[in-house]
């Protein structure tokens, strides 16, 4: 019998641990932010500001801090620049005018993010890319409401169909979110 109960108490001693793990961030206070997220976007026939690329939209599905989840981006970039600090290759680099991000939780719990700062590398050659984006955490849903922080996002990727910029994209983001 004793050997039952000490069986037991390793397997609910085990799922809790497994729990702590897999838990999503809900607690209040400052969380560092580690995800990675990988999907697709294209060309929006929308120029929202003047002298700037068409708006983009990018869908990704997401992993990290958060849990599983989605993330969609709303980017606009200005018009085609030099490419300095880009690799070999890379004809063309381009500068964010803004960006918006939501990344919805497993839990349909929301965070929002935004961005005026981040560059691009593009060869226009094969279609590859890369670059950083950098940006702040700004309120949210359920167990994010009122959130605030930053992020960093490093990412790459290949378009595929100049004609609609269909691309590809993959990366990753690090930063603190802070949860009142």
């Amino acid at each position: 019998m004793e050997t039952k109960t000490r069986f037991a108490t390793f397997v609910a001693s085990a799922l809790a641990c497994t729990a702590v793990l897999f838990a999503p961030v809900a607690s209040a206070g400052e969380k560092n932010v580690s995800l990675r997220f990988a999907g697709t976007g294209s060309d929006l026939a929308l120029e929202a500001t003047p002298g700037g690329t068409l708006s983009q939209v990018t869908t990704a599905a997401v992993q990290g801090t958060f849990g599983s989840g989605e993330l969609v981006i709303r980017t606009e970039w200005s018009g085609y620049g030099m490419p300095t600090g880009c690799a070999d290759g890379y004809a063309v680099k381009v500068t964010l005018i803004n960006s918006a991000l939501v990344i919805t939780a497993a839990d349909q719990s929301q965070v929002f993010g935004f961005s005026t700062d981040g560059w691009m590398c593009v060869n226009t050659t094969n279609g590859a890319y890369y670059g950083e984006v950098y940006g702040i955490y700004y309120g949210g849903t359920g167990r994010f409401e009122g959130a605030s922080g930053s992020w960093t996002a490093k990412y790459d990727g290949f378009t595929l169909d100049p004609a609609i910029g269909f691309r590809s994209i993959r990366g990753t983001a690090t930063g603190t979110l802070i949860v009142p």
